[in-house]
């Protein structure tokens, strides 16, 4: 019996689709393609099926070297919120918090200086609308007694339950003192 891939409703060879733990299937295509344009959006990071990550051993076989390369720098960055993409469409390299001074981002690659705030290239002497806005929403957010995030700061709202906390980063902590998920005694 030959099943059909999820995303792209075609029926490839049985060696070219790959089952999910939810049951879902997909070609090894699209699979791949999941995990390719994940490099590029934290929104998409880790690609995940039914809100459970796919496991990248179930796609790393069908990608290049330079993208499983492009996807573990991607992993890094955005599991690792202090890091900071280098804004250069042509270079993209991952810059370490140890490169930041003054809100802004030394790239050791191509060199070219990126703004923390915007991810745009550096604007020394402007005040940066990204910045800006962020300023304005945390204070928004302490008036309304919301908590970011321990992990990659996303501002959390708690509307009931619990006081444990899951991310969309995947970092697990407590809203009420802000402790990460097992070192508190909230």
């Amino acid at each position: 019996m030959r099943h059909k891939c999820c995303v792209c409703w075609e029926l490839p060879h049985s060696k070219n689709i790959v089952g999910l733990v939810c049951g879902h299937l997909y070609c090894t295509s699209c699979l791949r393609d999941f995990f390719v344009n994940a490099t590029d959006a934290a929104s998409l990071f880790p690609p995940k099926c039914c809100a459970t990550p796919i496991p990248l051993r179930l796609a790393e076989g069908h990608m290049t070297k330079e993208e499983l390369d492009r996807y573990r720098k991607a992993e890094v960055q955005f599991l690792t919120a202090s890091w900071t993409r280098c804004s250069n469409a042509k270079c993209g390299a991952s810059i370490s918090p140890d490169r930041i001074t003054a809100y802004q981002a030394r790239c050791p690659d191509c060199r070219l200086s990126t703004c923390i705030w915007c991810k745009a290239a550096s604007h020394p002497g402007e005040e940066c609308a990204a910045e800006l806005a962020l300023r304005r929403t945390l204070a928004l957010g302490k008036r309304l007694g919301w908590k970011q995030c321990p992990n990659c700061k996303a501002l959390i709202e708690k509307r009931d339950g619990c006081d444990h906390m899951k991310c969309r980063c995947m970092a697990m902590f407590c809203y009420k003192c802000g402790g990460r998920h097992g070192s508190c005694r909230c």
